[in-house]
């Protein structure tokens, strides 16, 4: 039996992924690294630093690095939490809000790129095999971490 390397063309989709997006979200002075963050704070405003963390599994110095940048170029407002005053919320600016539609039609169409000649069944699979191996990996690592082998 071949030794199947999933993590290869993972990370050759991701890279591709990083230049289309450089590429079409320049403009719209967002960095590809940045729309991930963008948008789960777009979808979820008022949640704070720790649950973007958790949500998006980067650490804490990488979420706040994003964080800095999106609010320096007018993308993110942070706000004084106020049952708890050592939490801050994030919130998206209008601005974040009037460019939130283009960075989601960018991301379609390179769904539509990527899985050109798939079927709409093989995209659905595709997605949900995709959510179900992004799932086992984030319990694994959280495992191995507890185990103190990650």
């Amino acid at each position: 039996m071949s030794m199947r390397i999933f993590g290869k063309w993972i990370s050759i989709i991701s890279r591709f992924s990083g230049i289309y997006y450089s590429e079409h979200m320049e403009s719209l002075g967002l960095s590809s690294g940045q729309y991930i963050f963008f948008l789960c704070i777009c979808d979820h405003p008022g949640l704070t630093q720790d649950e973007l963390a958790a949500e998006l599994a980067f650490n804490k110095s990488t979420v706040a690095r994003v964080v800095a940048s999106l609010e320096k170029n007018g993308f993110v407002e942070r706000r004084v939490n106020p049952q708890d005053k050592r939490a801050v919320n994030l919130y998206p600016t209008q601005r974040a809000e009037e460019i939130s539609p283009r960075v989601r039609e960018i991301l379609d169409e390179w769904n539509l790129r990527i899985t050109d000649g798939f079927t709409s069944e093989e995209s659905d699979v595709f997605e949900a095999l995709l959510i179900r191996a992004s799932e086992n990996a984030r319990r694994h690592a959280k495992l191995a971490k507890e185990k103190n082998k990650l």
